[in-house]
């Protein structure tokens, strides 16, 4: 197999993904049973590594050698677009681990290379041997599943990929529960808002857009639990370098309250004060590999 000769570097992974590594070698301290479970695979440019069985519910894809392109249906454009290139040590697959309302995606190979691969079941029973895997691998779900999401549902699908990765840090995803009113629980939040999964009782749909207090949104209620985007105001300054038109108008800012919903932070530069949320911190974007080109379902 001709070895990857791109210029693209993996940053260093996360000390969890590195040990996954040296399972996939043959490290067996962890239990032989942990180390045979995992399957080696080798692909050529082109191939698509998941549409066969249509499963990644059912596996997780750790790649060892090469690049794969994530590929996501942009139902406005009527095709699919590329959604993040993946490099060596990253991972795809297995999103249904962490939610069960995730948006679909293809992995096409992008040069020649392998994955090792391993059944979710066998995932399952190894997740405790390894520190911080489960969580790892849970944060790089949920900054794929965003990019999906902003580049195939959004009119920032015209950012590249490397610049809408580089808007993604500035924002905040919230969960809204069942039953809540979306106006209170997004209101007290000043900036940007998109509406990334769920059901609703108004015309908003997925991909929507709104900023607070310039639009009011009616009074909708969450028929199911609803994934939200914020980009608060604060960041409006630092934005406008990377797209002008998030924040035409400034409102002032407001008080903050404490909110019945869960935050799930993406990567934020520096520190920014947060609402007092549940919270769980994403990694910057270091620690999963960053993409150089660089999708949740409708909650049913």
């Amino acid at each position: 197999m001709k070895k990857n000769t791109s210029n693209e570097q993996s940053p260093t992974p996360p000390e969890s993904i590195l040990q996954l590594l040296q399972i996939v070698a043959g490290d067996t301290s962890l239990g032989s049973d942990f180390s045979q479970a995992w399957v080696i695979r080798e692909f050529q440019p082109g191939e698509d590594l998941n549409g066969d069985s249509n499963d990644n519910d059912n596996f997780l894809y750790l790649i060892r050698q090469g690049q794969v392109c994530l590929w996501g249906f942009d139902a406005t454009l009527g095709r699919e677009v590329s959604t993040q290139l993946l490099l060596e040590a990253q991972t795809f697959g297995g999103e249904h681990l962490f939610d069960h309302q995730t948006l679909p995606y293809r992995a096409i190979a992008a040069s020649a290379g392998c994955v090792a691969q391993i059944a979710i079941s066998d995932l399952k029973q190894c997740l405790n041997r390894i520190p911080n895997l489960e969580s790892d691998l849970q944060l790089f779900t949920y900054q794929q599943q965003a990019l999906i999401f902003f580049k195939t549902h959004t009119k920032l699908r015209s950012l590249s990929n490397s610049t809408l990765e580089e808007l993604l840090s500035y924002l905040v995803a919230m969960k809204i529960t069942t039953g809540s009113s979306l106006r209170e629980a997004t209101a007290p939040a000043q900036g940007r808002f998109w509406l990334a999964g769920g059901r609703i009782d108004n015309s908003e749909q997925i991909g929507d857009s709104w900023i607070y207090p310039d639009v009011t949104l009616s009074d909708a209620i969450a028929q199911t639990n609803v994934l939200v985007y914020h980009l608060s105001i604060e960041h409006s300054e630092s934005v406008k370098a990377i797209t002008p038109d998030l924040f035409p108008q400034q409102p002032e800012t407001a008080q903050r309250k404490n909110l019945p919903i869960i935050q799930i932070p993406l990567p934020v530069p520096g520190i920014t004060e947060q609402p007092d949320y549940s919270k769980i911190d994403f990694y910057e974007s270091g620690n999963q590999p960053k993409s150089k080109a660089k999708v949740w379902t409708n909650y049913l």
